[in-house]
């Protein structure tokens, strides 16, 4: 008897609970339609953070902008280069034998606020060379922190020349 009264009560809410929800979750398909057109409408007007002109992207070398080169060559890196970019994630501060325009770059990427592309620009490491550093940078990080990939993206910026007139 508990065992059918149970059975019946559970039909009774889920019965409920469909009839309730259903309608509702209809409801918020089209909300949510609108909701996705009204927020394309407002990227459409918005003003772009950050412009590059098509003459500074065909003076950049070709290889950079393929995608094997927007993420990190480990492979070019020595083991020890890689053991002192695995510590500089633990501590933020390098003591590895980078230039100190590099060491200022990652002091800078290593506070809580990322800087703007306003800054990015400016500085004489711009994090495009030989990866899309600032996209690394702002990936979700995969075993490998914050400090690691500015490392890693600045070092290869120095090797490269840098390209400051990316932006």
């Amino acid at each position: 008897m508990v065992q059918r009264l149970s059975r019946n009560l559970r039909l009774a809410l889920f019965y409920l609970c469909v009839s309730g929800w259903l309608p509702a979750a209809a409801g918020r398909g089209v909300d949510l339609t609108e909701q996705i057109a009204k927020f394309n409408a407002a990227l459409s007007q918005a003003p772009p953070a950050a412009q590059v002109s098509l003459q500074t992207l065909q003076q950049l070398d070709a290889t950079l902008l393929k995608p094997e080169s927007m993420y990190p060559q480990f492979q070019v890196w020595s083991l020890p280069e890689l053991t002192e970019f695995y510590h500089l994630d633990k501590r933020c501060a390098s003591e590895i034998g980078l230039s100190a325009a590099v060491k200022s770059f990652i002091a800078a990427l290593c506070q809580p606020n990322i800087p703007s592309a306003a800054w990015l620009a400016a500085n004489p490491l711009y994090p495009l060379g030989g990866k899309q550093c600032l996209a690394v940078y702002l990936a979700p990080s995969g075993g490998g922190g914050r400090a690691k990939k500015l490392a890693t993206c600045a070092g290869e910026t120095e090797r490269s020349g840098g390209y400051r007139d990316a932006v």
